[in-house]
């Protein structure tokens, strides 16, 4: 009997230890979490409301935000709801949110987003408006605690907050001490939240004592491109304070900080004139403020609540062969004479080499000046250069300098050979393109003429000697390898060239202006009988004008002068063609639609493809292009009124392309090819109207429409 009751009772044991096991067994192997409700909102008063949490893990809670407890804050794993309280302070300021989240297991969590409706009603604490999305419109309120002229910031008892005016703004709308409500979308300036153009902005208290952290954030190279971008904070910066133009907007002023040890700069966010900032150019400064967004990786801006002067860095002056083994970012001064000049900066040259000087602007030196210089050494793809300068002109003379110590890159092998590792004088040959590069035969890279102050569009195709003095590489934006060398000018010679088109004139018309483009001395001799031309320009030079006057023709005959432009070996033919009585020439330098009259004879249209709506005009240019399937493309369309006769049409190209056309819907010529800047024309003609396509397939496929000139009569 004793040994049925010992094995009756190890049986009930091993049931237990069994079925607890399993329960063991089932938390084990089924890790979860869930909470019921997910949201809560409390009025004013506050309270306490419960929630059911499941986890079958040891759980811990956690909240986020202010006026909101939880209890209790742990617990143990079980498969049974257990019964959690959410407490929320009464709320006598704006409405709050705060979230609990609850954990357990391996990273799983559950959570509650609670709101707690304040006495200002709608009104967001600011940490909370930095919970929302960009596009929500938010209400908040708080104590105006910086200014700009776009922007201001705000504060409460949870943080700080940009407000921005818009890019048209000139003042803050707000002072320093002001009590403000503000509604407006949420927008992000980077990666920082702001309000973003307000559209409502009332103050309600001013003369408000104001107080900042005793301790601002110090930026320096150690952090400035690690710190908290994603929201407002007192911060510090100090370093070597210079002003440059925005590259797109001129009126725009940029005021840059250059901080040792790092090549992204600080920027004042629109400093107001209060700050004295006029008289810290070149100076070192120390700003505090707040920060204010950063606009890419180079940049980040404070709005400047502070600005101490720390005067001018004493540094010593270096040759600039000193400067070109400086580290990056150090802050360096040298001399030199002016030797080159462009659009954004100048080279200087000294016994012991070259460097470029990269003020963004157009520079006030000129070439001869003797100039000393005192920046932040910088290397920008390769080539040494000094940013954010403070340039003084010890020596205004003029005197050109000499360039005879060049480096002859006139020959491929050469080109090809060499790298950038300084700025130095050097000299290329090749051909122009588009007025900037200069394309060496059998050369691995182009060059660049970077922000020429003199216009060589006159020289594009033309064989172009190039002296002056390399700077960096450019590079491809996809692969970021270089695809030209960047180069100051100091002078482009061309082989002598002539370039003149002949022109057309109505009946009625008693003179002309013809251009010439040209960079030799020339001149102007009439060939055969045409002494209806009374006067016309018999020389010139370089680029200019040729004015010819002559009588009105009152025949019934067209009539035709042929003149003859020669200089330095070369000649060229132009004429003048006069129109018989009763023919009008109708010129267009751009449009101003791109379907409609020309006038009230004569009217066109445009596809940008065969059967679509007219394209748009782009910088003066009807730009039409091919066909999806290839073949013919856009087409421009010329059309008389009834009773009226189209005698001959020209179109101006601004693209090298190739051009078909069709006059009177019946007989298609040969495909006609138009050089950059060139001419097709259709004469000889009576037609009520003529179609231009452009080509498609392995033609090029772009026509850019310039001008037509097109002559017409009335049938008789």
């Amino acid at each position: 009997m004793m040994k049925k009751l010992t094995f009756a009772l190890v049986s009930v044991l091993a049931l237990v230890a069994f079925a607890s096991c399993d329960k063991e067994n089932d938390l084990v192997s089924a890790a979860k979490i869930s909470v019921d409700p997910t949201t809560l909102t409390f009025d004013v008063s506050g309270g306490a409301k419960t929630v059911s949490l499941t986890a079958t893990r040891d759980w811990t809670a956690s909240v986020s935000g202010t006026g909101v407890t939880v209890s209790p804050e742990s617990g143990s794993g079980s498969n049974d709801p257990q019964t959690i309280t959410i407490n929320a302070e009464k709320n006598d300021g704006k409405t709050r949110t705060a979230v609990v989240t609850f954990s357990c297991g391996n990273n799983l969590e559950a959570t509650v987003n609670v709101t707690v409706t304040g006495a200002l009603g709608n009104q967001m604490a600011i940490e909370d408006v930095y919970k929302t999305t960009a596009g929500t419109v938010v209400e908040t309120s708080g104590l105006v605690v910086g200014v700009s002229t776009r922007s201001f910031i705000i504060s409460d008892e949870t943080g700080y907050l940009m407000v921005y005016r818009g890019d048209d703004a000139t003042e803050a709308g707000a002072k320093i001490g002001d009590e403000v409500t503000v509604e407006g979308p949420v927008a992000l300036y980077g990666e920082l939240i702001q309000i973003d153009e307000p559209t409502s902005c009332e103050v309600t208290a001013s003369g408000q004592p104001v107080s900042y952290p005793e301790t601002p954030t110090v930026i320096d190279a150690d952090n400035i491109s690690t710190f908290d971008i994603t929201e407002v904070s007192y911060i510090q910066m100090s370093g070597i304070y210079a002003t440059s133009p925005d590259s797109k907007d001129p009126n725009t002023i940029h005021h840059n900080i250059t901080i040792p040890g790092t090549s992204v700069k600080g920027s004042i966010a629109y400093p107001v004139a209060d700050l004295g900032l006029a008289e810290m150019e070149g100076h070192e400064i120390t700003v505090t403020g707040f920060f204010a967004g950063g606009n890419n990786e180079y940049y980040r801006n404070i709005l400047a609540v502070d600005v101490k002067d720390n005067g001018k860095p004493q540094v010593e002056s270096t040759t600039i062969d000193h400067v070109i083994a400086a580290e990056a970012n150090s802050l360096v001064s040298t001399s030199g004479t002016v030797m080159a000049i462009c659009q954004k900066g100048f080279i200087i040259a000294d016994e012991t080499g070259a460097i470029y000087i990269y003020e963004n602007k157009m520079p006030g030196v000129k070439i001869g000046n003797k100039v000393e210089v005192s920046g932040t050494k910088d290397v920008y793809n390769s080539g040494h250069q000094i940013k954010s300068p403070t340039v003084t002109v010890t020596d205004s003379g003029e005197t050109v300098p000499s360039y005879d110590n060049f480096t002859d890159l006139t020959t491929s092998e050469a080109f090809n050979t060499y790298s950038i590792t300084k700025p130095e004088l050097v000299k290329v040959t090749g051909v122009l393109d588009n007025g900037r590069y200069v394309d060496v035969s059998g050369g691995d890279l182009r060059v660049s003429m970077t922000y020429t102050i003199d216009n060589y569009d006159a020289m594009n195709g033309k064989t172009v000697t190039v002296l002056g003095y390399t700077t960096n590489y450019l590079l491809d934006e996809k692969t970021k390898e270089p695809y030209a060398w960047a180069i100051v000018v100091v002078s482009v010679e061309s082989e002598p060239y002539i370039e003149v088109n002949s022109k057309s004139v109505s009946a009625s018309e008693t003179s002309a202006t013809i251009e010439v483009s040209s960079n030799v001395e020339w001149t102007v001799s009439r060939e055969g009988s045409a002494d209806w031309v009374t006067s016309f320009t018999e020389s010139g030079s370089n680029n200019g004008n040729i004015e010819l006057d002559f009588s009105a023709n009152e025949s019934q005959d067209a009539r035709i002068a042929t003149f003859k432009i020669s200089g330095g070996g070369v000649e060229k033919t132009f004429t003048l063609t006069q129109q018989k009585s009763g023919v009008i020439t109708i010129s267009m330098d751009s449009f101003s639609a791109v379907s409609g009259n020309i006038d009230e004879n004569i009217s066109y249209t445009t596809a940008k493809e065969e059967g679509t709506t007219p394209p748009a005009v782009n910088d003066g240019q009807i730009r039409l292009y091919q066909s999806n399937t290839g073949g013919k493309g856009g087409s421009i369309t010329i059309t008389a009124k009834e009773g009226y006769t189209i005698n001959s049409v020209t179109i101006g190209s601004g693209m090298e392309t190739t051009v078909v056309y069709v006059v009177d819907a019946g007989t298609e010529s040969d495909e006609e090819d138009i050089k950059k800047n060139g001419t097709l024309e259709v004469s000889g003609i009576s037609a009520t109207s003529v179609k231009f396509y452009c080509m498609g397939a392995d033609k090029t496929h772009r026509l850019y429409v310039n001008y037509l000139n097109i002559s017409y009569v009335k049938n008789e």
